[in-house]
């Protein structure tokens, strides 16, 4: 049985290029599924991040 590599919320976020906010946002909504860990911490799975860049809109180029 393999197991799922778990990602720290920061590094999460950053593959995500959103805030670790934003993470614990979608997830309270369901959007987005976290681990939560013995002593209170959270984790996302390699599999969930895949999962969101699928659904996630395309950057927009534009600065300002």
């Amino acid at each position: 049985m393999e197991t799922e590599t778990l990602y720290k919320l920061p590094t999460a976020a950053a593959i995500l290029s959103v805030h670790t906010r934003t993470l614990k946002r979608w997830h309270e909504k369901g959007q987005a599924h976290l681990v939560e860990l013995p002593g209170g911490q959270y984790r996302m799975t390699g599999t969930e991040i895949k999962r969101l860049i699928g659904t996630l809109p395309p950057k927009d180029d534009k600065e300002g």
